[in-house]
């Protein structure tokens, strides 16, 4: 029932969507009255136009913003259409395993990077996903389609994180957000890469990733990328200071201390090898 009302709301954002129960999703067999988990996926690939040393996602402003005001405004239609019925929104803190939501919802497969990897839009996606005390079913089908299964992703990646399934200790992008001091071996791992946050590595070099169409998401926001942190952009700022100025920023999740670290790590190697 109003199925095709769902899928039209999600289409007006340029949105994909894809439902599955939430019991097969949840993290935990709670008590909630959550019946069904719509899941969407916004891409946001683009080519970068300058060298940087932060993740790709991260250039853009917050997604955890961005994309939850979207689905905020998608609630917000849903319950016009189901007024007695709660719709809750996530991004990336969510009550369900959002990647296998996405894959139960038709919209990707995951790869041997544990990413999702939607057919058109590679693995440069952020997940959405909105739970629902209403039974929807939107009679997704799970994608057909699978990793290639070329070790490209474990042959790349810096640290060897995927070489026995996924070690996130291994992971630059795992260690630029730890917070605390690096043991030598997790800074030997930073020091193979340029990254002050975050890391895209393996998906640069999947083949799913090949040909990607340019994001509009992405390009909504030329005018506010973000390509470098150095110390410069972090000096004199407390970390307070540092929140506020950049508060539309994922990087600023860990603090500024975690920054400065990681700029020393760099710092370090590249006086120790100087090109």
């Amino acid at each position: 029932m109003y199925e095709k009302e769902v899928t039209e709301i999600f289409h007006e954002y340029g949105l994909q969507v894809g439902s599955c129960k939430y019991s097969d999703v949840a993290f935990s067999k709670d008590t909630s009255d959550y019946k069904t988990v719509l899941t969407t996926i916004v891409p946001y690939w683009f080519e970068p136009k300058q060298a940087h040393n932060i993740s790709i996602y991260s250039i853009l402003p917050d997604y955890h913003i961005v994309v939850g005001e979207m689905l905020k405004s998608i609630c917000e239609k849903l319950k016009a259409v189901f007024p007695d019925n709660i719709f809750e929104p996530h991004v990336d803190v969510s009550p369900v395993n959002e990647k296998k939501a996405a894959v139960l919802g038709g919209l990707g497969f995951i790869g041997k990077n544990t990413l999702l990897i939607n057919e058109k839009y590679g693995s440069f996606l952020f997940i959405g996903d909105i739970c629902t005390d209403a039974e929807i079913n939107l009679n997704s089908s799970i994608s057909k389609n699978s990793c290639k299964g070329c070790d490209l992703c474990r042959e790349a990646c810096p640290g060897k994180a995927l070489d026995e399934g996924f070690c996130s200790e291994k992971c630059i992008s795992f260690l630029t957000q730890k917070k605390g001091i690096l043991t030598e071996e997790e800074k030997n791992i930073l020091q193979r890469s340029d990254s002050v946050w975050g890391c895209d590595i393996c998906s640069l070099f999947c083949p799913h990733n090949r040909n990607l169409p340019i994001s509009e998401y992405a390009l909504k926001y030329e005018d506010k990328m973000i390509y470098n942190i150095d110390k410069e952009l972090l000096d004199g700022l407390s970390n307070g200071e540092f929140k506020r100025k950049f508060s539309d920023r994922a990087f600023v999740w860990r603090g500024i201390s975690v920054l400065r670290r990681n700029l020393e790590i760099l710092n370090a190697r590249n006086e120790k090898d100087p090109v």
